[in-house]
């Protein structure tokens, strides 16, 4: 296994199970942060 490199916008891919498991597509997190938000 190789080091992590968080530059590549693939790592998030494969790490953020929310966005990535999403039929959509969907960023979830941002999503939430926008509801939060009032927007």
């Amino acid at each position: 296994m190789g080091p992590t490199d968080t530059r590549d916008p693939q790592y998030y891919h494969r790490v953020v199970d929310c966005q990535w498991a999403c039929p959509a597509h969907t960023n979830v997190p941002e999503y939430i942060r926008l509801i939060a938000a009032g927007m």
